[in-house]
């Protein structure tokens, strides 16, 4: 019954929100190890649903990973979750604008209790003279925020394309 775009629009982005939260119970539910979740399984599961519902007519944008062997407890998993569906809407949303082809990457790497994240793709990039710390976009400011709960740190390489560096603490 929305007629408005921008409300529609927001909406929708919360679904997958929401939707990123359920898949890790489902994964879990299906999972014969009820106390971890496939990190490679679910950011695969998340990547082709964000990437249904941003398809774009004429674009080619492929995912690769290398997550291999990384099982995130469901208090780290989901969010984990959160950080890699808000990074791909904006990579999809943004980054290949004036681009019928791209690439989006994601290495995880787990380490005792750390998490390492590389999120990258070869899109436009991110602007030069936007403050990418403060900036007005809920996505951002929510992956900003998980990053400091979970007693990260982030960084970025706007030299090819879009690069986040995040190490994360894993939680109990």
């Amino acid at each position: 019954y929305i007629r408005d775009d921008k409300v529609l629009k927001a909406l929708q982005e919360s679904q997958n929100r929401i939707r990123a939260m359920a898949l890790v119970h489902e994964i879990l539910y299906q999972s014969p190890e009820i106390s971890s979740v496939d990190l490679d399984l679910y950011v695969k599961t998340l990547a082709k649903s964000l990437f249904e519902f941003y398809r774009s007519k004429g674009k080619e944008i492929v995912l690769r990973t290398d997550i291999s062997g990384v099982d995130l407890g469901v208090n780290t998993a989901i969010p984990v979750g959160l950080i890699i569906n808000e990074l791909i809407s904006n990579a999809l949303k943004h980054a290949f604008l004036e681009r019928p082809t791209g690439e989006i990457f994601i290495r995880i790497r787990k380490k005792d209790r750390n998490i390492s994240i590389v999120f990258r793709d070869d899109g436009e990039g991110l602007p030069r003279d936007m403050n990418w710390r403060d900036t007005r976009s809920l996505g951002l400011r929510m992956v900003f925020s998980i990053v400091e709960q979970m007693k990260g740190t982030i960084g970025l390489d706007r030299s090819k394309g879009t690069e986040f560096s995040m190490v994360l603490e894993e939680r109990k």
